[in-house]
């Protein structure tokens, strides 16, 4: 487990773990990285997380603040080449 996880940090992947208080507007705040992948893509998953809209949780009917631990996979997309077409050359 810990190669494989050494192998994906080294490409640039992962899943970072957070930490966020979903709020009882559905609402998302406090997020905290609590395991990251580098610090591109753990700042890219906690701007993705604060604005992401959910239904919240309820208690006897009423909407109340949760604390949740969610995971992002991340993949790093290869770059497109493009090739001009031969009329372009």
């Amino acid at each position: 487990m810990l190669r494989e996880h050494a192998a994906h940090l080294q490409r640039g992947e992962g899943t970072v773990t957070l930490y966020a208080i979903i709020r009882a507007d559905g609402s998302v705040d406090g997020v905290k990285v609590l395991l990251g992948v580098d610090d591109t893509l753990d700042e890219n998953a906690r701007i993705a997380l604060s604005h992401w809209q959910f239904r919240p949780a309820t208690r006897h009917g009423v909407a109340v603040d949760l604390g949740a631990l969610i995971q992002i996979p991340l993949r790093r997309q290869e770059a497109a080449v493009l090739i001009p077409h031969q009329c372009c050359r």
